[in-house]
């Protein structure tokens, strides 16, 4: 995949929004609904249910249930509500409609893969027999395709735009076609689309109807909404769907109830509370006979029932869960003031972030960034004692000389003053420049291959420039910025977007940010110091090597040398909000296309080993190559001098910089956090117009005479 020019964009954070036509991702909260029809809905006026006992009509067979709810998914963002709707669902049809235990299959979670699924609706094809009715709930995902006119549903393992991991709907009315069962009744709380229904008209309900309703076979199905986005939140911790289904549920007294009664009285609550508008139809080709599935009461009041109250708690309950999640992000900000601060150690953070977990057990969004931090402090633990040895050489930096620079051996590491940026000497030598065309991810613009030569030995920075050694710089030289970093005021050099100290390597710096640095530091040393040019770029990052990569050709090992994509940033994406995750998933529609969207296409292609950190790392944390650099390939990509070539056709054999061609735009080398495989290569090559992103910054050298 060759690089492109990397612009950011708006990004989209509202619930809802206008989505471009073609395949469009539509994993919103709760993602099946009903744009399924085949003909426009018939208006059913039902009338009044009969007040018999439930005797009065015989229901010979069985009742069974199939209940599906996902709140966590592998690839897709996590729901909130769809585990509690299925467990409040069945404790309803257990306590008043005679659903027996061992009759209800209930897959929650990671128990709702493809595969489970599916043999869960084919074994109880098997086991409902001809008398019996079957009922399906499912809420979670779905993934809609407005062009084809397909729908799935996404099952825990699902991976969405890989419809060969989903289920589609016509493998589910398949399903339901081949049930013995006499009624099924499918209850999808969701975003759906394919088509499932039919239609047909039903007649006004009276007491001898319920009895040819149950008399003949039925395929009916309730969804909860059509094609828009239905809510995942709603009072009392359900979705508005399942929470006015329930209360249907449990506040009938009729011996009887009917998929068209539950519609007619379920229908306008969601609507008038919701931006959806919930559909009930019978599903189409799957062997409907006219009838409907009827729930029985399994006991029936004897007494008139009491007047209606108003129940509050419902909005009782939305007020504490209000108050409570108040608290929790005013503990959270504190949390994280904590963690960033510097003065405190690693334990002391640890234990901060333990006891916030322990004071918000529930409904803690950001429980799993707390849970991911409390294992990166441990992990860098862990490391910082390994590289004890590489640390305490950081620490002894020797001054400049400048009577005796010139004889200074290659490998010789100085600092030109106590803050300036530690050097290393690096040797003259030629190199090959570009990748063949066997090395695997490469791409033309790293041809055609040619040799250079550093003629003359220089010194290049060990590290890339720190935010600590930039603030100074910026302080002394009460230099501005003038500039954010992508789209928002609120994102720069200081605030990136994410956690970050003093010893990690600064970002958000543009090339003229860059430029000026390196001017003024050799305005206060009295040095040389400048970018590298690309050619000396690749000259010190593949240190003598001919590998891809300067510990050889595999990704494996990357972990213990470069700081890029892998499950350590799959994990921070777990825990990104909502919203994020809404961003993510416009990014596959072509829709947008910003930093965010790296993330989304990159989880799949990351490496599987964890390196320690989901964004930037502190420099010197990964090892050195055999020039003595550190982070040369991931942590940040880093500016050089040359203007953009979309190859090396002539291009400088003498490690000059190349000053001519498309200045607008300069070359960026050695990959990021964000950066998978391909882009942590010694060859990999791309460019950026002039300003900044939060993945950028750069490393100094200099010449060895004043």
């Amino acid at each position: 995949m060759q690089p492109t020019d990397r612009q950011s964009k708006p990004t989209a954070t509202a619930l809802r929004r206008v989505v471009p036509p073609g395949l469009r991702l539509l994993v919103l909260l709760l993602g099946l609904s009903a744009g399924l029809f085949q003909a426009e809905a018939v208006d059913r006026s039902i009338g009044v249910a009969p007040a018999g006992q439930p005797e009065s009509m015989p229901i010979a067979g069985e009742y069974w249930a199939v209940l599906i709810g996902i709140d966590e998914y592998a690839y897709a963002p996590d729901l909130e509500s769809a585990v509690k709707d299925v467990r409040a669902v069945r404790a309803v049809l257990e306590a008043r409609y005679g659903f027996h235990p061992h009759h209800i299959k209930q897959l929650l979670n990671t128990q709702a893969t493809r595969k489970n699924i599916e043999n869960t609706l084919y074994a109880l094809s098997r086991e409902a027999g001809p008398k019996d009715s079957v009922f399906i709930y499912y809420a979670g995902h779905g993934q809609y395709d407005q062009a084809g006119d397909h729908g799935w549903w996404v099952p825990t393992d699902g991976e969405p735009r890989q419809a060969g991991t989903l289920i589609t709907n016509a493998t589910v009315l398949r399903y339901i076609k081949g049930m013995q069962a006499r009624h099924v009744y499918l209850v999808a709380d969701s975003c759906f689309s394919g088509s499932l229904f039919g239609t047909r008209a039903v007649p006004p309900i009276t007491d001898r109807w319920y009895a040819e309703l149950y008399k003949e076979r039925s395929r009916w199905g309730l969804t909860s909404g059509t094609t828009e986005p239905v809510a995942d939140r709603g009072l009392g911790g359900h979705s508005p769907f399942a929470y006015f289904l329930l209360k249907v549920l449990r506040e009938n007294t009729q011996p009887y109830l009917v998929p068209s009664t539950i519609h007619e009285a379920l229908a306008p609550l969601v609507a008038n509370n919701t931006n959806q508008v919930p559909r009930s139809e019978p599903l189409t080709q799957t062997g409907d006979e006219g009838g409907q599935f009827v729930f029985r009461l399994t006991e029936v009041p004897s007494v008139s029932p009491a007047p209606p109250v108003v129940d509050l708690t419902p909005y009782q309950q939305l007020q504490q869960q209000t108050e409570y999640q108040m608290e929790l992000e005013k503990a959270w900000s504190i949390v994280q003031t904590f963690v960033t601060t510097p003065g405190f150690t690693p334990e002391q953070r640890l234990q901060a972030l333990k006891q916030f977990n322990r004071d918000f057990p529930t409904a803690n969004p950001h429980m799993k960034e707390a849970r991911g931090l409390i294992f990166q402090f441990t992990l860098q633990q862990v490391m910082a004692e390994e590289k004890a040895d590489v640390q305490a050489q950081t620490e002894k930096p020797v001054e400049t000389d400048k009577a005796s620079i010139e004889e200074y051996p290659s490998g010789h590491r100085f600092r030109d003053c106590p803050e300036c940026p530690e050097m290393v000497v690096v040797p003259t030598g030629s190199y090959q420049t570009g990748s063949p065309s066997s090395e695997a991810g490469r791409y033309d613009a790293e041809g055609p291959v040619h040799q250079v030569t550093i003629a003359k030995p220089f010194a290049v920075g060990v590290y890339e420039v720190t935010r600590g050694e930039f603030e100074r710089f910026v302080d002394k030289a009460r230099y501005s910025m003038g500039h954010s970093c992508g789209t928002s005021e609120e994102i720069h050099w200081l605030n990136p977007g994410f956690r970050h100290g003093e010893r990690e390597p600064v970002v958000c710096v543009s090339w003229k940010d860059a430029q000026a640095y390196v001017q003024w530091l050799s305005k206060e040393t009295g040095w040389a110091y400048r970018l590298l040019s690309e050619a000396e770029w690749e000259y010190v990052a593949r240190a003598g090597i001919r590998t891809a990569r300067y510990w050889g050709e595999g990704k494996k090992e990357q972990c213990r040398y470069a700081n890029g994509a892998d499950t350590a940033m799959n994990m921070e994406m777990k825990s990104l909000d909502i919203n994020w995750q809404r961003q993510i998933i416009s990014c596959q529609d072509g829709y947008v296309w910003n930093r965010i969207c790296e993330f989304a296409f990159t989880m799949k292609l990351s490496v599987s080993c964890h390196d320690g950190y989901a964004w930037t790392s502190p420099v010197g944390v990964y090892g050195a190559n055999a020039f003595g650099l550190h982070d040369v390939l991931g942590n940040v990509s880093e500016w050089v001098q040359d203007c953009w070539h979309a190859s090396y056709d002539g291009a400088p054999s003498d490690g000059r910089a190349w000053e001519s061609g498309d200045c607008s735009r300069r070359v960026i080398r050695g990959g990021s956090w964000l950066d998978v495989p391909q882009g942590i290569r010694s060859a990999y090559r791309d460019r950026i117009a002039v300003n900044s992103s939060n993945n950028i910054g750069f490393r100094v050298a200099r010449k060895l005479t004043p």
